[in-house]
């Protein structure tokens, strides 16, 4: 004869049991999947020669632009630019462009971007230090100093640990002698319309 007592305790063992494993599959259905830790700063190609030269540093270490490297959500703020002068003139203002790719949505195509400016532009008022970086010279941007407003940026579209790409490129460079690089051109001033600039033939 089947011992009743042990037959209930085998199958509240065997009950025990499904329940856990049960609970094991619910906890792995919900388990989120890998987060993609591959990051990748693009420095798009130029068909003119560009007055500022970037190179980039992730946690101190150097990465080549357009190609992968590992970093956590917030690794933007570990992503430092070295800028070098190399044209033959003093730069006394930068503005840097860093557009973000995955802002742009199925409702609204345009992509974020954020400008970084070092130096001072004549027509623009401003309380930034002027900078005198000469041909030859490199100076550092810490994208940590500037995290709190790309965060800001980026959340009126998506969440700062969606990012995964950022595009570097120098935008605007004010030269000593008056001259300005703006958007793959050379500009000098209007001696006829102040506030003016006229492209300069090359």
């Amino acid at each position: 004869m089947i011992n009743r007592e042990r037959l209930r305790t085998g199958l509240q063992l065997l009950l025990i049991l499904a329940n856990i494993n049960l609970g094991a599959v619910y906890v792995s259905g919900w388990t989120p999947g890998p987060q993609n830790n591959k990051k990748t700063i693009v420095s798009p190609p130029s068909i003119v020669k560009e007055p500022v030269a970037i190179s980039i540093k992730h946690r101190g270490q150097h990465v080549e632009a357009n190609q992968e490297f590992d970093g956590d959500a917030d690794w933007l703020k570990d992503v430092t630019l070295k800028l070098t002068n190399v044209s033959d003139k003093t730069i006394t203002y930068i503005a840097i462009h860093l557009i973000f790719p995955e802002t742009a949505t199925a409702e609204k195509s345009s992509t974020g971007l954020h400008q970084i400016e070092l130096g001072v532009h004549p027509d623009v008022p401003s309380n930034r230090s002027p900078i005198a970086l000469r041909p030859g010279d490199s100076m550092e941007v810490t994208l940590g100093n500037e995290y709190g407003d790309i965060k800001k940026l980026v959340e009126k579209r998506v969440s700062i640990d969606k990012i995964n790409t950022v595009t570097v490129r120098p935008q605007t460079a004010l030269f000593n002698d008056g001259t300005m690089f703006f958007a793959g051109m050379l500009y000098r001033r209007d001696p006829n319309k102040p506030g003016k600039w006229i492209t300069i033939q090359q």
